[in-house]
């Protein structure tokens, strides 16, 4: 089976080449795609050494001078290249070395069984190791958060570390997927649960990032939290942002409101029927 392995990059110089000549070392029978959104800190340059060093043919570059488009976008279009060049399967793996390579041929012997196999951190022998406390609470909640709406049969939604076999791959392009940064993982689960696909898990140890910084921050967060719901529902996504704009909105008023009559009457010293009216 020809398998893919894409690999989504925005300033990740410090690991990509740790992490290729892992693949290449530890899964020698696959190839590798990075797809690049024009980093500033050299990544594809790094690249085009380990291409030197692999072989082209090996180690192939995408190199999108867009800029940052997110994670999703990233993997999605190496999947379209995958379909294009004959190959039977492709994975999508982090380039920040949180997943092992060694756990490539697990995860590729485990695809006759089921037609997505996911990299798991919550199924038994599965681990998270060296981050901290809040950010372990910050995936459980996550999870829980995701399975709580999307209700699939499986354990980890938010691991970018999984294997589409040949169904899957196939039945991409027809899929709808609006999303383009980290929760296009999710939405593509869910609507190739929705078209029958069956998923299994492996267990892997997911361990923190040994260079640079996440490109996971409060806004992708946010954006993250409102997805999920959208996924599930656009009646749903709408009807939350709604009642979340109704609460923020009068939670902001009656601060107002009892700000202005405790400055009326304790600072103005002016009476309290009169104060309630001017608040």
């Amino acid at each position: 089976m020809k398998v893919l392995v894409v690999i989504p990059t925005f300033n990740e110089s410090k690991n990509i080449a740790t992490l290729v000549d892992g693949i290449v070392e530890h899964a020698p029978g696959v190839d590798v795609l990075v797809v690049d959104d024009d980093s500033p800190d050299g990544t594809a340059d790094v690249v085009r050494e380990s291409q030197k060093k692999h072989g082209e043919a090996k180690v192939k570059l995408m190199l999108r001078t867009e800029g940052k488009a997110g994670r999703g976008s990233a993997v999605l279009a190496g999947f379209d290249e995958a379909r294009a060049n004959g190959y039977d399967a492709a994975m999508e793996i982090d380039a920040d070395l949180s997943h092992d390579p060694k756990d490539i041929p697990r995860l590729i012997e485990k695809l006759p069984e089921a037609d997505v196999v996911i990299g798991s951190n919550y199924v038994k022998g599965g681990k998270i190791e060296g981050l901290g406390w809040h950010r372990v609470l910050l995936s459980k909640i996550a999870n829980f958060y995701t399975h709580s709406v999307l209700r699939l049969p499986i354990r980890d939604y938010t691991n970018g570390f999984r294997l589409y076999g040949p169904n899957a791959l196939q039945a991409i392009p027809e899929l709808h997927i609006d999303g383009v940064g980290f929760t296009v993982i999710p939405q593509m689960s869910f609507e190739l649960h929705k078209k029958g696909m069956t998923f299994a898990e492996v267990p892997i140890v997911f361990v923190n990032r040994r260079h640079g910084v996440s490109n996971m921050g409060p806004n992708e967060i946010l954006e993250s939290f409102f997805a999920i719901l959208k996924i599930r529902s656009v009646s749903l996504y709408t009807h939350t942002k709604q009642a979340l704009k109704f609460s923020t909105t009068g939670v902001m008023n009656a601060i107002v409101d009892l700000s202005t009559l405790a400055l009326c009457v304790e600072a103005l010293q002016i009476p309290l029927r009169a104060s309630v009216w001017i608040a």
